[in-house]
């Protein structure tokens, strides 16, 4: 069986063994989701091998408040939205948005990056975000997007209890004159839409549940848990009137994807918020 060397190797074939090592010693590479201790283990065909990024760069650029800064390269960054920050929005308009703020923080880094937006959270989401810097990265990235082969996991605390308590949801979904997004009836046309679901914690009155997208359409999450009869708890669109909570209960907790230039596997986690695990 061959060593977690050989495999990382084959993963990175232009490093060197220090590097390969340094890699390790800085607690990045894990095993089946367990920090590797050994470059000497066995490892086999199907265990999943990845290098995590290091932490963000300090001293670089402005302050991103309140954005909160995960990780930074020269070709992209990932950062922690709050909820009730728009992601991005039109030109002209004066609202802040994460954007907006990443611009400024770029431009003072560095005057030639420029930022680009990859996919967006709904302003009362929270949770993480990757913005490119380079034209190169951001080809890249929404390549990977369109090929599902960038990977986003939200925390969502619902009305209810999922029955079955985990499953997949496909339906096809028509947005509105009003900017709204509601289930296609019949035979009309609309985006196929994708989620993955799983039930960590089920109370008498609200749930928590994981959900993998395997598509991005607009609302898709919070219009699929309505559809489904467990919307999300603080959504004043699709979810029970008047709505219950102070703020949307949902958060993007985890980003993979392969880096841009690199080829490394790229995996951001953060825990759900305090507020969403209240209630267990």
């Amino acid at each position: 069986m061959p060593t977690l060397m050989e495999r990382m190797r084959k993963m990175f074939p232009k490093a060197s063994g220090t590097t390969l090592r340094e890699m390790l010693e800085e607690g990045r590479v894990w095993v089946n989701g367990r920090r590797a201790r050994s470059l000497k283990a066995a490892v086999s065909d199907g265990d999943t091998v990845e290098v995590r990024p290091r932490g963000p760069r300090r001293g670089t650029g402005e302050s991103v408040e309140p954005l909160r800064l995960v990780h930074a390269d020269d070709d992209l960054v990932v950062v922690e939205k709050p909820p009730g920050l728009l992601t991005s929005t039109v030109p002209g308009e004066s609202r802040p948005t994460a954007a907006a703020i990443l611009r400024r923080w770029a431009a003072a880094r560095d005057p030639r990056l420029r930022v680009g937006v990859i996919h967006r959270l709904d302003q009362d989401a929270s949770g993480l975000l990757v913005f490119t810097l380079t034209h190169a990265a951001y080809r890249d990235l929404k390549r990977r997007l369109r090929e599902r082969r960038l990977s986003r996991v939200y925390h969502a605390l619902v009305h209810g209890a999922p029955q079955p308590a985990e499953g997949t949801i496909r339906s096809k979904l028509v947005e509105s004159a009003d900017g709204t997004v509601r289930p296609a009836r019949g035979d009309e046309e609309g985006q196929l839409a994708v989620t993955r679901f799983t039930t960590l914690r089920a109370g008498g009155e609200v749930s928590l549940i994981r959900l993998e997208l395997e598509t991005g359409r607009k609302h898709q999450i919070r219009v699929q848990c309505a559809q489904r009869g467990f919307a999300v708890v603080g959504d004043r669109l699709y979810g029970p009137r008047p709505p219950r909570g102070r703020r949307l209960m949902l958060c993007a907790t985890r980003l993979a994807f392969g880096h841009p230039r690199t080829g490394e596997k790229l995996v951001f986690e953060i825990d759900p918020p305090a507020d969403m695990l209240r209630p267990f």
